[in-house]
């Protein structure tokens, strides 16, 4: 039937067998839609002249069957995009208060010959094993989540398990990026005025 190449109709009936008050027509691609909603007018009523018919086309159906979940993936994606920028602020103000704690210490590391890539590869542990931890507590509960979310569907796409990792990564280089910037920032610095200061 998905190839026929005459017009198609389908009618619904209960399992009782009565008829249902609607039907399906398809239309031939790049038909002319308000020509064939006049046709199908005349045509239902020569049937039933008193009764009110509605004529709807399936994608206007769709639309409005799922602008609900539409709106829903849009609040989705602004409040992660929120949760993101937040998260990045959280570690920026961190990372800027741990170094400036530490700025006495890294000035001493220097001082006795510690390169940049020691010093900023302590402060990159350290907050890479934080976002490591708090994976591993996240992803198994955003899995759950988002099963849960999908087994209200009918037709559901499938979901992989590489989104949480490429979250990960994502995460973890935007971590790497602002430690990298408040610790070398910091290492750059001239260690006597550093030490002075303290």
């Amino acid at each position: 039937m998905r190839k026929a190449d005459s017009p198609v109709a389908f009618q619904v009936h209960t399992p009782k067998g009565h008829t249902m008050p609607f039907a399906y027509l398809r239309l031939t691609e790049g038909a002319d839609r308000l020509a064939a909603v006049d046709k199908i007018q005349g045509v239902l009523t020569e049937m039933d002249p008193t009764m009110p018919f509605e004529v709807q086309f399936y994608d206007a159906i769709g639309k409005n069957l799922y602008s609900g979940e539409e709106r829903l993936r849009l609040a989705v994606w602004l409040f992660s995009l929120l949760a993101v920028l937040l998260s990045l602020v959280g570690i920026w103000g961190q990372v800027l208060m741990d170094v400036q704690y530490k700025r006495m210490e890294i000035s001493v590391k220097r001082v006795f010959g510690a390169d940049m890539v020691q010093i900023t590869s302590e402060g990159l542990m350290l907050y890479l094993r934080t976002v490591a931890i708090c994976y591993v507590i996240a992803a198994p509960i955003g899995w759950l989540v988002v099963r849960y979310y999908l087994q209200q569907f009918a037709h559901r796409v499938g979901f992989m398990p590489s989104v949480f990792l490429l979250a990960l990564v994502i995460v973890g280089l935007l971590c790497a990026a602002v430690v990298l910037y408040h610790y070398l920032k910091t290492a750059r610095m001239n260690p006597a005025e550093a030490l002075k200061n303290e």
